[in-house]
């Protein structure tokens, strides 16, 4: 396939997933981040749509979407702020998989990842 029916192709992929961000089950919005995450070559297009979701009202799906911008990592910086501020997010797992994301994506953020992390997860005295 040459790179143009690939783009193309992928392209199409891409947009598919992203309006699965518009249904109302919670699982195929949480579906949608995953693919995103694994088939989405262009990070300009599909991070600005996984920032999105982290504000999702379902925890899998902000997970899912935390974990496909794990999959950018560099490429994802556009959404370090995003994750920092979702850090707030009620969900522990949810707040865990953001401050590996910042590290893995911003490692010049580990630190306040670790912050985060100790205020969140204080160690037994």
């Amino acid at each position: 396939m040459s790179s143009l029916a690939e783009s193309s192709l992928g392209a199409f992929c891409i947009s598919i997933f992203a309006s699965q961000y518009k249904d109302n089950d919670a699982r195929a919005r949480a579906n949608a981040a995953g693919a995103l995450g694994t088939i989405g070559q262009d990070s300009s297009v599909v991070v600005p749509a996984l920032v999105v979701s982290l504000s999702d009202p379902d925890s899998v799906v902000r997970g899912n979407s935390v974990g496909a911008l794990i999959r950018f990592r560099e490429q994802a910086k556009a959404a370090v702020h995003a994750l920092e501020i979702a850090l707030h997010d009620t969900n522990a797992n949810v707040r865990n998989l953001e401050m590996i994301a910042l590290e893995k994506i911003a490692p010049e953020r580990e630190t306040l990842a670790r912050e985060w992390k100790s205020l969140l997860n204080p160690s037994p005295e």
